[in-house]
């Protein structure tokens, strides 16, 4: 995630929605004072390597308010990739979250899944173990980031949630919406993913008691996105 003084955006990042990609073109443009949230070593290696701003300021201590905060110590904490709205919102100025443009990417649930299943079956995750119908039996939604990022109480909270299907037009908006000079770009690194193994079409890879499953675990994303199967 990036919260970016310098330009006046917060971005949060979901899984499994090119997150990693758009957090890498946007710390090319952010400035020393703006936050830019730890990822992977070999991202960051990456980063350093090409240009790209590497972590920074994501650290940040909270005093403890009122007369009984004299007497304790103050707590440390940080924005972490996935920093939910909730968070960033509770420890940022009223007008940083007001003012700045907030947004996000989602992605058609039925593919999601399925991505999702596929990355935690190459890092050998428990869940994962098995094929992706038990998995969508199993798997608890809560467990990938995604209306959990972008929604309080159930509630849309930011400016605006872009599609994961529209990445280039969506990037172009975000550039003019920013006022950049020119388009933000994808790095090379990260644009192709390697993970999944069956690159067929969500439809031809579902049945329906498995498009049920999902359909009912993220009926209201895929309401709000005007997503179908």
């Amino acid at each position: 995630m990036i919260i970016s003084h310098k330009h006046k955006f917060i971005f949060l990042r979901t899984q499994k929605t090119a997150g990693a990609s758009v957090q890498i073109a946007l710390s090319k443009i952010c400035g020393e004072k703006d936050v830019v949230s730890r990822m992977g070593a070999n991202l960051e290696r990456y980063k350093m390597a090409h240009g790209y701003r590497p972590m920074q300021n994501q650290k940040f201590v909270v005093k403890p308010k009122g007369l009984l905060g004299v007497f304790r110590k103050p707590k440390n904490y940080r924005f972490t990739a996935h920093s939910t709205a909730k968070f960033v919102k509770s420890n940022v100025d009223k007008d940083v979250w007001d003012n700045y443009y907030k947004f996000c990417f989602e992605r058609n649930p039925y593919d999601k899944v399925i991505s999702w299943y596929y990355w935690l079956h190459k890092h050998g995750s428990p869940n994962a173990k098995g094929t992706l119908s038990e998995f969508i039996e199993n798997f608890n939604p809560d467990d990938m980031a995604g209306e959990s990022i972008y929604k309080i109480n159930g509630e849309i909270v930011l400016d605006k949630i872009y599609k994961y299907e529209e990445l280039d037009a969506s990037l172009e908006d975000i550039s003019t919406k920013l006022q950049l000079s020119e388009v933000l770009a994808l790095p090379e690194l990260k644009v192709h993913s390697k993970s999944r193994l069956d690159k067929r079409h969500y439809k031809e890879v579902l049945n329906q008691k498995e498009v049920d499953i999902i359909s009912n675990y993220f009926g209201a994303v895929i309401k709000e996105q005007s997503y179908s199967y």
